[in-house]
């Protein structure tokens, strides 16, 4: 038996539930304007809550799919961590640890051929 379409559908409700944790918990802080110098600075910080947390709302409207890896990373600075997998690799910027979580969330940035194609917030 394939269990496999059950996996990304229970994958996908987990993420759905984690957009919509993260977008309710960012109603209540206000945003922060993106702001290049601070966001590279923190992420050099743990399990506290960092101001890129702040700007999460704001640093999508500076990088869109279809970017190079090298803009993003103008404007980001470089990763906190990165993988690959064959052609693809996926860039992480932790995001700290929200107001009612127990969980560090992060901004994962996937990349196929070197371009954006993907921006989701994991934990």
């Amino acid at each position: 038996m394939n269990d496999q379409p059950r996996k990304q559908a229970i994958s996908h409700a987990l993420n759905a539930t984690l957009m919509a944790l993260v977008c309710a918990t960012a109603a209540c802080a206000p945003a922060t304007e993106f702001d290049r110098e601070a966001w590279r600075t923190e992420g050099e910080k743990d399990l506290e809550q960092t101001k890129r947390w702040a700007m999460a709302d704001t640093v999508l409207r500076h990088i869109t799919p279809g970017m190079a890896r090298e803009q993003v990373i103008a404007e980001l600075g470089q990763p906190d961590s990165s993988t690959s997998h064959a052609a693809d690799l996926t860039d992480v910027y932790y995001l700290g640890v929200p107001d009612l979580s127990m969980h560090m969330v992060q901004l994962d940035l996937r990349y196929s051929q070197q371009r954006l194609i993907s921006i989701r917030y994991t934990h």
